[in-house]
């Protein structure tokens, strides 16, 4: 990739993505333990505990119910799915954050069985908090749906789609890395957790776009059948068949190829 380029993207990804609120990106790690927490208050919620340190973060947990709420309708209608049980979600300064999760640097939040965002005295509503809390929301629905069995780039990919990010304007970027030949979207199945910020950068981007085509192709309708497929107990490539009608192998060579016009 042209050094102007990579400079491009990588001030686009710390301009975009490193926001006050939201250091870089916000994270699935599958089956991650669940560290100790820290002596919380409980604000609840119709479908929701939110956790949260301190009486001064009462506003802040306030908030941020009132956004699960919202989230819960409007992904849930996307999905198709509403939880009958409250998800825990739990509210962190920035330094307890990190102290808990042991997440990357470039982690802006995380969900690991539980939603947990660093967002401690925030008192109002931006654009940036809607997008983690409509995220970390995603995250739950798509681990109760495909069993936790979900791969890093769909759920990745799902969860940016749902909280309003799009790839087009990266699109010059994806071509090149098309071209290259280098993407397999078997790499990106496993944790991002070990990439650096440009690795992080290009990994959720690539999530993103495969997701966006497979809405585009297929529907909104068929990510969910390929997550539900996995919580069902059928491996990607099975779920991908019978979901979409067309192998993994051939998904992402048309993928590609859309990218590469």
């Amino acid at each position: 990739m042209p050094g102007a380029f990579l400079r491009l993207y990588r001030a686009a990804f710390r301009t975009v993505i490193l926001s006050a609120l939201v250091s870089s990106a916000w994270l699935f790690i599958p089956g991650a333990p669940l560290a100790q927490e820290p002596s919380m208050t409980v604000k609840e919620a119709q479908h929701f505990l939110v956790r949260f340190e301190g009486s001064d973060n009462a506003v802040s947990g306030h908030l941020i119910g009132l956004l699960l709420e919202e989230a819960y309708h409007k992904v849930g209608a996307d999905l198709a799915y509403w939880p009958a049980e409250r998800i825990e979600a739990f509210l962190y300064s920035e330094k307890t954050f990190y102290d808990v999760t042991k997440s990357p640097s470039w982690a802006g939040a995380l969900y690991d069985g539980r939603i947990k965002i660093p967002a401690g005295g925030v008192v109002e509503r931006t654009a940036d908090l809607e997008r983690v809390v409509f995220h970390e929301y995603t995250h739950a629905l798509v681990h109760a749906l495909s069993a936790g069995r979900a791969p890093t780039w769909l759920n990745e990919g799902i969860a940016q789609y749902e909280e309003g990010r799009e790839a087009g304007a990266h699109k010059d970027y994806l071509r090149e890395l098309a071209a290259e030949g280098t993407v397999s979207l078997k790499e990106l199945e496993g944790p991002f957790t070990a990439l650096n910020p440009d690795g992080a950068f290009r990994a959720y981007l690539l999530s993103l776009s495969a997701t966006e085509y497979i809405v585009r192709e297929f529907g909104l309708s068929s990510v969910k059948r390929v997550i539900e497929g996995l919580g069902q107990g059928l491996d990607l490539e099975g779920s991908i068949r019978s979901s979409l009608h067309l192998s993994y192998e051939d998904l992402e060579e048309s993928w590609l190829g859309y990218l590469r016009r």
